[in-house]
């Protein structure tokens, strides 16, 4: 019983420290609620390009050059970003894909995907998300 306490107690703390770097946005217009690590993977690695209901997804990230870039690529996707922009390279190459859409800070991720019903994108854990036309989703 004590190792299934201490193995649940580590997990919620290495999920929360993903998740303390950064925080997961949506069109309002989304009717996504929530998003695991895996499917966010597989979104922003390019294995999965359509929601549920079969829309195109469009993904935005801030450069990698930012702190909340730098802690997305290595604490979510588990890669730098050398090795994403080789996989993304590999992959515009076979012409099968749609590469995210890089963003200069939190701001210029909020504004887009206030545009794109379809959209997803990260934001600075810290970022104050008013744009009524976004919203924040819990990360499992």
């Amino acid at each position: 019983m004590k190792t299934k306490i201490a193995i649940l107690l580590f997990l919620g703390f290495a999920l929360a420290g993903w998740c303390a770097d950064v925080k997961v946005v949506v069109n309002a217009a989304n009717p996504i609620t929530s998003i695991d690590k895996a499917d966010l993977q597989k979104i922003f690695l390019g294995k999965k390009n359509t929601w549920d209901d079969g829309k195109k997804i469009a993904s935005m990230y801030v450069k990698a050059d930012k702190p909340e870039g730098a802690a997305f690529f290595d604490k979510v996707l588990g890669i730098g970003f050398s090795a994403f922009n080789a996989q993304w390279m590999k992959m515009l190459y076979s012409g099968n894909a749609t590469p995210p859409q890089a963003r200069g800070n939190s701001d210029e991720v909020v504004n887009v995907v206030s545009l794109l019903e379809n959209s997803i994108g990260f934001v600075a854990a810290d970022y104050n998300v008013t744009n009524p036309k976004v919203k924040v989703i819990t990360l499992k």
